[in-house]
């Protein structure tokens, strides 16, 4: 159940961090995959690097589709995603990576330590985001959100807002990618986990709340898999 709980929260940080990249961010930020994936294999060392790889990444991928439609950033995103599983493959020459997990024991629930640690700052990043939207301040980001053109009239910053979202976003989800992994990592194992948030914020995305029915969904669904 703990397990489940976890989980659930880390797919609600990924599928708010898709929405995040597309709603300010005017892309649909498929390295998001990769990023998970370079996570895992930065593990290997120290899970720490991952908050500094995932961070230039984003950086450089808004430096790179800044002035770019959302399409094409799109397509971009993807290209950079190939290309960190390439440089993966060929650093380190094996299509399996086997990293030691150490378990832990929670209300009699035996479960890995990276999973743990991953629910937590899951939670920590869900109250700090939503604390955020209840400000004043969060009116900057739903006025990026709705319109780039009529939020410069009103003297936001756009650009700094979209590099704030994707540096942060890229980075948060690399260090998640570095505790979600079960010991076994592979070049594409980042995918399966955003195409499931993708779908997550792609329903969202058509509610007025978008950002709280993505943790809605990600909580309730897999309770309901259980059913079936």
């Amino acid at each position: 159940m703990i397990s489940e709980l976890f989980t659930a929260f880390f797919y609600s940080v990924l599928s708010i961090s898709v929405l995040l990249c597309y709603r300010a961010g005017k892309i649909l930020n498929l390295s998001l995959a990769s990023l998970l994936t370079l996570g895992a294999y930065l593990s290997a060392f120290n899970a720490l690097f991952s908050l500094f790889f995932g961070a230039l990444t984003g950086y450089f991928l808004h430096l790179t589709t800044r002035n770019l439609s959302v399409a094409r950033s799109t397509v971009f995103s993807l290209g950079l995603a190939i290309a960190i599983e390439e440089v993966l493959r060929i650093s380190f020459r094996t299509q399996y990576l086997l990293i030691p997990v150490q378990k832990a024991s929670i209300f009699s629930e035996t479960l890995l330590e990276p999973h743990i640690y991953s629910g937590l700052i899951s939670i920590a990043f869900l109250i700090a985001f939503f604390s955020f939207l209840s400000t004043k301040r969060s009116a900057v980001l739903k006025v990026v959100e709705e319109d780039y053109e009529i939020s410069e009239l009103y003297g936001v910053r756009t650009e700094r807002v979209r590099a704030i979202v994707l540096t942060v976003t890229s980075s948060l989800i690399c260090l998640l990618g570095s505790l979600q992994h079960f010991g076994i990592v592979y070049p594409t194992i980042g995918w399966h986990f955003l195409i499931f948030a993708v779908i997550l914020a792609t329903i969202a995305n058509l509610t007025p709340k978008p950002y709280l029915f993505c943790t809605f969904l990600a909580l309730v669904i897999p309770w309901l898999t259980k059913l079936f």
